[in-house]
């Protein structure tokens, strides 16, 4: 799987994105196979569940310098 370069991505691509992992999670896929999945590395798929899990979906929106 190709790595996607979300510094290129509009908010909206990066939101739903972050969307499409979480409901991933949800149907107990594992981090690992999401970053893959993805062409995410996984340690954003663990801040992007991190970050739900705290804060909702509010969570999953771009704010610099959020976690």
């Amino acid at each position: 799987m190709e790595k996607i370069d979300l510094r290129r991505a509009s908010k909206e691509e990066k939101e739903a994105i972050r969307i499409r992992a979480i409901n991933m999670h949800k149907r107990c896929l594992k981090q690992n196979e999401i970053a893959f999945l993805l062409g995410v590395h996984k340690n954003s798929v663990y801040q992007w569940i991190k970050l739900f899990k705290r804060l909702g979906k509010k969570g999953l929106q771009e704010v610099k310098a959020m976690v």
